[in-house]
Parts: structure tokens; C-alpha cells; sequence
């Protein structure tokens, strides 16, 4: 069941990338070994799993980040969730900023995100790695918050041939450093499920 919530959500996320034109996408590959996945999420999906009438468990979902964020795919993996877990208490919010990277959600996150307490904070946003960093670090040091971290996606004039070797990889390849290097020590660092979108 966890597979599917991540299916969805790749998918969903994936869909709103490239609603604004037309873009021709590759078939897609085999998501590989999906046993680990969910792993990082067993807090909020214990408590949606084991919701009942005579204990509804109150789960609050955040999503936070920018405009990849702050677009409509939220909502379906929102429908999503209050489909499948009709027995918890879900308090879903999006609280994504257009146009606002990490160095600006920094600042926001103090009034936006960890003063909420959410159960889990689905991320993404672009900017500075070092602000990102601490974002993430702050969640787990002000929270009892999972976090799930989404990659960066394709757009429509990046090569799909990127290099993917994490160990060759340097800042100076931003994308490619982010999404196959720099995303995944993080998560793995404090924690967090990675989503590779």
C-alpha cells in the first residue's frame, strides 16, 4: 500500500510538471527493488493504517515547498489518502510559496511549518543546498515529523542522459549533484524518505 502512495504522488507530480506544454516523455523504466521504500514513513502510516472508529488517529500531512509544490497534484494525492484511510482524521495543508526558494523558506518555515507539528512534510523545493539542508534538519530537531523528500524533475530541456554517478558528481553539475548526490545523503543523514521524481 505504501508503494501506491508514492505511485500516485510521482505520478500526480509528474503531470503537473508538464501541464503547462506539450512534452513527449520516455516509457517508463521499472521502478527497481521497492522493498525499502516507506521505510523512513512507518510513524504516519501506522497511524493511518491502524485508525478505527473507537480511535480515529489524527494525522497531519504538510505539504511544503514552492510552485512545484503549491500546484494542483497535492490534491489528488490528498483524495488519495482520505479514500484509502477513511477511518483517520487527516488534516492535509499545503503551504508551498511560488517563487520562494530555499533561502526564503528558511525564514517561512518558522511560522509556516514547525509550529503546525505535522506527522509528515512531503518537500520540494529548489535554492541554495545549504539552506535546503537546514530545513530539513530544523524539521527533525522542532518536530517528531517524517519527512518525505522529492527530487527534482526533468524539464523539457534537460538531457535525459545526465550523469547519475553520485561519487563523480560535483556541484558545479547543479541538477544531476542534487538529485543523484546531494538529496540522497540527506536523507539518508537525518532520516527522511527520498522520492526519485
Amino acid at each position: 500500500m505504501t508503494f501506491r502512495f508514492f505511485t500516485v504522488l510521482a505520478a500526480t507530480a509528474s503531470l503537473a510538471a508538464a501541464a503547462d506544454e506539450e512534452v513527449s516523455f520516455p516509457p517508463l523504466k521499472s521502478p527497481g527493488d521497492v522493498t525499502a521504500r516507506g521505510a523512513a514513513l512507518q510513524r504516519t502510516m501506522t497511524l493511518l493504517h491502524t485508525a478505527a472508529v473507537e480511535k480515529k488517529n489524527r494525522v497531519r500531512v504538510l505539504f511544503y515547498g514552492q510552485s512545484i509544490t503549491e500546484q494542483d497534484w497535492w490534491k489528488e494525492v490528498n483524495r488519495d489518502l482520505k479514500k484509502r484511510f477513511p477511518l483517520a482524521t487527516l488534516e492535509v495543508e499545503n503551504r508551498a510559496i511560488g517563487g520562494h526558494a530555499a533561502p526564503l523558506l528558511e525564514k517561512t518555515a518558522e511560522a509556516d511549518l514547525y509550529p503546525w507539528q505535522p506527522d509528515l512534510v512531503i518537500f520540494h523545493v529548489y535554492g541554495a543546498h545549504d539552506s535546503y539542508e537546514r530545513i530539513i534538519r530544523r524539521i527533525r530537531e522542532r518536530t517528531t515529523a517524517e519527512v518525505l523528500i522529492q527530487t527534482d524533475h526533468l524539464n523539457a530541456k534537460d538531457s535525459l542522459d545526465e550523469p547519475v554517478d553520485a561519487a563523480a558528481l560535483k556541484p558545479e553539475q547543479w541538477n544531476p549533484w542534487m538529485n543523484y548526490s546531494f538529496l540522497p545523503a540527506t536523507a539518508k543523514k537525518y532520516g527522511c524518505e527520498l522520492l526519485p521524481v
